[in-house]
């Protein structure tokens, strides 16, 4: 079982920027809710779509973490773009590539002329913007693999704003903003269900009907980092509970869909309210008897990469499929057998993707910041040496 190297003491974090191992397990969670709602049948798996709820929490925690750590240093603005772009893109792009180059090829390009004339230009996600085509149209792309790229939008947006909210808002100031952030997504979501009912996707994709849960993970941040938490242990894992308690009212008058007036706006908040509360125990709790079992490796390692999980588990699955499907079994798919299989293989190939292209790339940055950001020394260093 990984320790984790964080201490906390009355609600306040000692190390704020020290591997919370647990909150990996959280993203865990999170990406194999997201699985089970793709992969298999059922009331629950039917939830899963709540899982990127609490992936916007945990990314909302984490960017700000980092910011409010650089705010004010050198190179604040181009270090970020710089570690995000290095993070973010090249699977991402990969899988945009890979995808439109199989439509063209397959079936003589019927895939791609299908995705041009029913959905949009491919551009939409060359550009991190097909969430905002979707939210026009009403309307998913026909591949299923560039759906899933909708909350990936999300957060690219939210990573091209939020750095300068928090570079230009001053400190004492933020947990205003951040809160109204909260309400004025509420309203808008509102506002947009009352002016276009029907038009789901507008509440469900658009970044600023989203920002609610990434700025409940940065008041996060910011409480842990600059005071104490306002809540004792007990009392934020009971509020988390309410929130638990108050969606599933939700879901019983209104069932499991994110396509109802209810779920579509206060639904959505109280989800995040939900995350937000228990990612804060979590935090308040790292390394402590009570989240042992968050430290589990098979969990945290789960965790770690669950961004190529998210990412790959749709054109994986589809593979899988279509091999099955040419082999005479047309009721695999959504079983309990086909889960465990598009599961595992999944898991197998995101590992594979970490291991051999995103870690290597994540290791050549600290080399590439120093050539970007260290010149001046460099130069010294070599004139001293002549």
């Amino acid at each position: 079982m990984r320790v984790c190297t964080s201490r906390t003491s009355c609600g306040k974090l000692l190390a704020p920027q020290a591997r919370i191992p647990e909150l990996d397990t959280l993203r865990a969670f999170a990406v194999f809710a997201v699985l089970s709602h793709h992969y298999l049948l059922g009331f629950l798996p039917q939830l899963g779509w709540m899982g990127v709820d609490l992936f916007f929490v945990l990314s909302g925690y984490f960017i700000t973490t980092i910011l409010l750590a650089a705010r004010g240093s050198q190179n604040y603005y181009s270090r970020f773009y710089m570690r995000r772009a290095l993070r973010i893109l090249p699977l991402y792009y990969l899988q945009v590539g890979g995808i439109l180059l199989y439509s063209i090829l397959a079936s003589s390009g019927a895939a791609y002329e299908e995705l041009v004339k029913g959905w949009g230009s491919p551009l939409w996600f060359w550009f991190y913007a097909g969430n905002i085509r979707s939210a026009v149209l009403n309307a998913f792309p026909p591949n299923f693999s560039l759906t899933l790229l909708w909350s990936v939008q999300v957060e690219e947006q939210f990573y091209i704003l939020y750095p300068l909210l928090i570079a230009l808002v001053p400190p004492k100031h933020l947990r205003r903003v951040l809160t109204g952030t909260i309400a004025a997504a509420l309203l808008l979501r509102i506002g947009l269900a009352l002016a276009v009912p029907g038009h789901w996707r507008l509440q469900f994709v658009l970044m600023p009907c989203r920002m609610d849960d990434l700025a409940m993970g940065a008041l996060i941040a910011d409480y842990f980092r600059s005071s104490q938490w306002p809540l004792r242990s007990k009392t934020t894992l009971l509020f988390a509970a309410a929130g638990l308690m108050l969606i599933s009212v939700l879901i019983y008058f209104n069932g499991p869909s994110w396509q109802s007036l209810a779920m579509g706006t206060i639904g959505f908040t109280l989800i995040g309210v939900t995350g937000m509360m228990t990612v804060a125990w979590v935090v308040l709790n790292a390394g402590k008897p009570s989240t042992k079992y968050l430290r589990l490796r098979p969990l945290c390692w789960a965790g770690s990469i669950s961004y190529g999980v998210y990412l790959l588990h749709g054109p994986v699955a589809l593979a899988i499929k279509t091999m099955v499907y040419r082999l005479g079994y047309h009721s695999f798919d959504k079983t309990p057998l086909s889960a465990l299989i598009y599961t595992a293989a999944t898991l197998t190939i995101a590992a594979a993707s970490f291991r051999w292209m995103e870690e290597p790339i994540l290791k050549s940055r600290i080399h590439l910041e120093q050539w970007l950001f260290n010149a001046p020394e460099r130069k010294n260093r070599n004139a001293n040496a002549t």
